[in-house]
């Protein structure tokens, strides 16, 4: 049971009143949780995406193809829908040429990483109709699904038939359960604004605490070792290329020990273009755009002691006075796939390549004249990395 903090809100459902104007709007939750069985720890997901809220008032609307799949299609679909390594991409057929219908619906998404062949991904997709929104307590209220300021509440389920049927939900069969308590120990009130797309999110101290069931197998999430992370985006699609990297669980290569320095991180943005970052340091947090931070992205493939392929993501944000650098490392073998319809173009689809278990390292350094003096050096683990671009094949 995580202790209340009334004094602290959840900003990320200050309101929902423009959901009518917005084309997409997108809350999502990441955190690790551990196998009452096993003792193992995984990183799980959630989250809520909502598509053009106007125009799903009593039935949803797909703009990717919706013929039957057979059963060795929706083999190979599974391969490719939330797979590794990355090369395994959809392969399917394009749409053909014809008038394209505009995506609307609320659709609800659920899913585990992972490395052991266990990795999946539910979605349940719901109309305006079936969508409530609580303005006192802040909450949104779907058919066995319940988001708050507090608590996550739900269960969504796919069979093996509904998936073949409808190849355009992009999901996997299965059956997920969450009954999930929420403390933001702080939230930073300033994010992304612009005209296309918006992120905000809740950057310290996210506290998830309850339990879970996964196709029949039970987890427990503890607050104190969940990595926890919640981020809402909105505009008129996805910015592309995209990434996003997170991470709560940070200790001082210096002196061995946790950092209280630099509690969190996170970072957002348009590959190669402009990425923002927020930080906390020393409880308080620092948006790297407000100081006229530059970045230098790049995404390259290595391998780490001659053995598994790895993604290796190098970022680095430079003023007049600091330079931090970060690196990011991903097992191939980690990295799922997850599709979006695409807003922008009809027809097409947004995939987004997510791991929950990335390792790096972070230097800060302080610029003296011409050279660089170290003044930290952090490692982290159980971190959030996701990776988008249009999917070609569509």
């Amino acid at each position: 049971m995580i202790p209340e903090n009334k004094k602290t809100k959840n900003i990320l459902f200050k309101t929902c009143k423009n959901l009518k104007k917005i084309p997409m709007t997108r809350w999502f939750y990441f955190f690790h949780a551990v196998s009452n069985a096993t003792g193992e720890k995984f990183p799980f997901f959630i989250e809520i995406y909502i598509v053009n809220f106007s125009k799903c008032k009593t039935s949803m609307t797909f703009s990717t193809r919706n013929e039957k799949l057979s059963e060795a299609q929706m083999s190979m679909e599974e391969a490719s829908l939330f797979c590794s390594p990355v090369q395994q991409v959809s392969k399917q057929k394009k749409k053909v040429a014809g008038k394209k219908t505009q995506p609307a619906y609320i659709a609800v998404r659920a899913g585990k990483f992972g490395t052991d062949g266990t990795a999946r991904c539910v979605n349940n997709y719901f109309s305006a109709q079936d969508f409530k929104f609580n303005k006192a307590n802040k909450s949104i209220t779907l058919p066995n699904c319940i988001f708050s300021q507090q608590k996550l509440i739900g269960e969504i389920f796919n069979s093996k038939e509904t998936c073949i049927e409808h190849p355009e939900f992009f999901s996997q069969n299965g059956s997920f359960f969450w009954n999930l308590e929420i403390q933001a120990t702080e939230n930073f009130k300033k994010g992304i604004s612009s005209r296309n797309y918006n992120w905000l999110t809740a950057t310290s101290g996210i506290l998830f605490s309850g339990e879970l069931n996964f196709d029949g197998i039970s987890y427990t999430v503890d607050p104190s070792n969940c990595s926890g992370y919640i981020q809402k985006n909105w505009g008129k699609d996805f910015p592309k290329p995209f990434i996003t990297i997170a991470c709560s669980n940070l200790t001082s290569l210096i002196t061995g020990r946790r950092c209280s320095q630099i509690q969190n991180f996170s970072i957002q943005g348009v590959n190669v273009k402009k990425l923002n970052a927020i930080f906390n340091f020393q409880e308080k947090h620092e948006f790297l755009k407000k100081f006229r931070y530059e970045s230098i992205f790049e995404n390259t493939q290595i391998l780490q002691n001659d053995e598994e392929k790895q993604l290796h993501c190098t970022i680095s944000f430079t003023n007049r006075k600091f330079v931090i650098d970060i690196d990011a490392y991903c097992k191939k073998s980690s990295l799922n796939l997850k599709k979006y319809e695409s807003l922008s173009e009809e027809g097409k689809v947004f995939s987004l390549l997510e791991s929950g278990d990335s390792i790096g390292e972070v230097r800060i350094y302080r610029k003296i004249k011409k050279t660089l003096e170290l003044i930290e050096h952090l490692k982290f683990s159980d971190a959030f990395y996701s990776f988008g671009a249009e999917d070609e094949s569509f």
